[in-house]
Formats: structure tokens, sequence, C-alpha cells
């Protein structure tokens, strides 16, 4: 293991591995839905569509149609060399499948990295959004890169991660352990998790994105954080407090850890399905 890699983890696992209250959820979602939404998911680095299964499956219950794919070189029996795949690589696969199936009034979940993936999405295809969920998830500006757009980054922080980056071989940055997204190993699923997770593209990390169109201004957004533990201590904190404080925006918690689709699929259908309720432009 790297240097580099070897403070990455010690640091987000020190400031994570606090004792996690999991959320209790509820037994019932939002009762019976008369309106049928589509749900389209973005999912972070080191995973793939799998992680929204349990989601996934609740809200197909409720009657709405539900859109899960995997990220270009993030399928978990995926080998080899993934240099060439880039942040434009993961945009294109949502824009063909939105093309594909014809998409509208979407409803755009996003986590962590893939807030990167969805804001550039939402950009170049905003009259077919009805409404943007960053979920944990990074909200980057014009020009911003998953690393630099991060609210409030040290210096020294961004050096770690593009060191990262800069130094993965064969362009794989190798998955961080399901404790260090919430996923305890007394959680049933610690070990699909563990099994499912993979390496993620390094050069996603690098690159800008670019929003020629306005970005997400206009489009209704709601962000929901994890605070049970909350990932690297509060790394999403000035995420949240924007969100708090900013017009065009709502702001949910949930007790649990990042990876919430995974320790709270019950909780975290409901809050989307709140969410999935308001309709009028911001």
């Amino acid at each position: 293991m790297s240097l580099n890699r070897r403070k990455v983890l010690q640091s987000i696992i020190a400031l994570s591995s606090a004792a996690i209250t999991p959320a209790h959820a509820k037994s019932r979602l939002l009762g019976s839905q008369s309106i049928s939404h589509t749900f389209l998911f973005v999912h972070g680095a080191f995973h793939g569509g799998w992680c929204w299964d349990d989601v996934a499956g609740r809200l197909r219950s409720e009657g709405h149609k539900v859109f899960t794919p995997t990220l270009t070189g993030l399928n978990p029996m995926t080998t080899g060399n993934l240099e060439n795949i880039r942040l434009e690589t993961h945009i294109q696969d949502l824009e063909t499948l939105i093309q594909d199936e014809d998409l509208n009034t979407i409803i755009l979940v996003s986590h962590s990295y893939g807030g990167i993936v969805a804001t550039g999405v939402a950009d170049r295809h905003r009259t077919r959004i009805q409404h943007l969920i960053y979920l944990d998830a990074y909200v980057p500006v014009d020009g911003g890169s998953f690393i630099d757009a991060r609210l409030n980054r040290t210096e020294a922080e961004m050096v770690l991660d593009k060191g990262l980056a800069l130094n993965a071989k064969e362009g794989r940055i190798y998955p961080f352990p399901p404790e260090v997204f919430g996923v305890m190993p007394s959680h049933p699923k610690y070990q699909f998790v563990k099994d499912n997770v993979t390496a993620h593209p390094a050069r996603t990390w690098l690159d800008p994105v670019r929003l020629r169109n306005g970005g997400i201004a206009g489009i209704p957004k709601t962000y929901i954080q994890c605070t049970n533990p909350k990932l690297g201590g509060g790394l999403f904190d000035p995420y949240a407090e924007m969100a708090r404080t900013t017009d065009g925006w709502t702001y949910q918690d949930i007790a649990t850890g990042h990876d919430a689709m995974i320790t709270a699929p019950e909780e975290l259908s409901r809050l989307l399905l709140q969410s999935a309720k308001m309709k009028t432009i911001q």
C-alpha cells in the first residue's frame, strides 16, 4: 500500500469509525402513491448499480420506474487498464440511458462522487430533470473536479487525493473497506459490500466538469446528509450548510453512515419519495 493511500485510509477511518447508532427504519413508506415517478440513481466511487438494490425494490413495489446503471469500469468483474475512462465517459453513460429510454420528469439521485456526474448530466438535460437529490454527495461548480470542487478543502487534503489518482497503476484506485462507508462488520450486508466494491477509474477524479447551460440553477434540489457517522468526521458539512441556507435547496438528514442505501434503505426511500413530491421550480 502506498504512503498516500495509507494516509488517506487512516484519516478517513479515524474520523468515521465512531460507534454507529443504526437508523430505525419506519415500517411503511409514504403509503399508496397516486403518481408514478421516474428515479435515476447514480452511485459513488468504488460502487455500482448493485448498491441501490434495496431502495430500488422498495420504490418499484410502490409503482415507480427505477434505473440503477453501473458506470463504465465499475462492474466488479472489470479487469485491465482503466486509464481511458474519463468523467465524460460517465456523463455519457447516463446521457445514453436517458436518450435510449426517453426519460423525462426524472428524479436524479446521486451519491458521493456521483454528484459530479449528475451535475454534468443535469446541465445538459435540464428540461428532463424534475428534481435533483444529492445523498452525501459532492456538488461541483463549473470547472471543478472531484478533488478540488469539494468545499473547504485544505491543500494537504487535495495533495493526498491527487497522489492517489496520479499514481494509480493502470488507472485503478483500489476501494476502501466497507467501514469507511459506514458499513460495519456486524451489518448483514457487510460481506456483500466488501465483495462488490471495486477499483475506480482514476482520471474521473481529476477531470473538471464543464457546465455550459446554467448548471443546476433553477432545478429543485434536495441535499440529504448522512450523519451517524459522518464520512471523514464531517466531509459533507459545507454542502449541508449550503443547502440549509441557500434558496432553491431543501435539506434533510438521515442518522446512518455514508452508504445509507445499504444501512437504512427504508428510511432513505421515504425521504426520496418526499422529495419527489416537490415539483415547484425553485
